[in-house]
């Protein structure tokens, strides 16, 4: 068995989300996710590009652009690259025009 390479604690977990490949948006499944990246699980997986945006939650600023750094069948590996803020949503040049979550709305936090 190989080793382990990974430095960020990783989190198994089956979650939806949304997957922004340039003007294409369709669903995938976070299969597991950290502070440095995640897998994702996804039919696209072969002709995905270099880089994806994953929104966690269509309810708010919760999203990532990953560097893919892998794939394997219908599985990809990211990297993330960098936060898409609030601010950045605030400033009209979000590319997923996500919101705020409303008070008491529940979101996957931190991925």
């Amino acid at each position: 068995m190989g080793s382990n390479r990974r430095t960020a604690i990783r989190r198994d977990l089956h979650y939806p989300a949304d997957l922004i490949a340039g003007d294409t948006r369709s669903r995938c499944t976070v299969s597991d996710v950290s502070a440095g990246g995640a897998s994702i699980e996804t039919a696209a997986a072969p002709s995905l590009p270099d880089e994806v945006i994953i929104c966690f939650s269509v309810t708010g600023p919760l999203c990532r652009v990953g560097r893919v750094i892998w794939r394997r069948e219908s599985r990809v590996g990211l990297e993330w690259v960098r936060r898409i803020t609030k601010d950045t949503c605030r400033e009209q040049q979000c590319p997923v025009k996500c919101r705020e979550p409303e008070a008491g709305e529940v979101t996957l936090v931190d991925a």
